[in-house]
């Protein structure tokens, strides 16, 4: 399954329960959380929907509702500005912003979750 991502496609009603919102958002993110790769602009995200050893595979709620917040902001608000994203999964946000905005540059890292010792 592919999903092709608009951010500015979706926005909540000005006076909204959260029981709007959860109907509002809910299909977006099962669609989100369940598609093989995720489109936004002309970049293709793959995401790993099998994972089960790591949360890192997938675009979290959160990592989507931050990049439709930051997106909206002005342009000036991040130029030239060094964008870090620590646990980016995918990589939604830098991919994200990298493309909509004059950034400096973006880094963004997912590391791998490793056990340091058994209890």
């Amino acid at each position: 399954m592919d999903y092709h991502l608009a951010l500015s496609a979706i926005s909540p009603p000005a006076s909204s329960s959260p029981e709007t919102l959860d109907e509002l958002f809910s299909p977006v993110f099962f669609d989100l959380a369940n598609s093989k790769t995720v489109t936004y602009n002309s970049s293709v995200i793959h995401q790993d929907v099998e994972a089960s050893d790591t949360t890192g595979g997938i675009i979290w709620e959160s990592g989507y509702l931050l990049t439709t917040y930051l997106l909206s902001l002005p342009l000036a608000t991040f130029s030239s500005k060094y964008l870090l994203d620590t646990g980016s999964g995918p990589g939604l946000l830098g991919i994200a912003l990298a493309s909509c905005f004059p950034l400096a540059g973006v880094t963004v890292s997912e590391c791998e979750q490793v056990r340091l010792r058994e209890r």
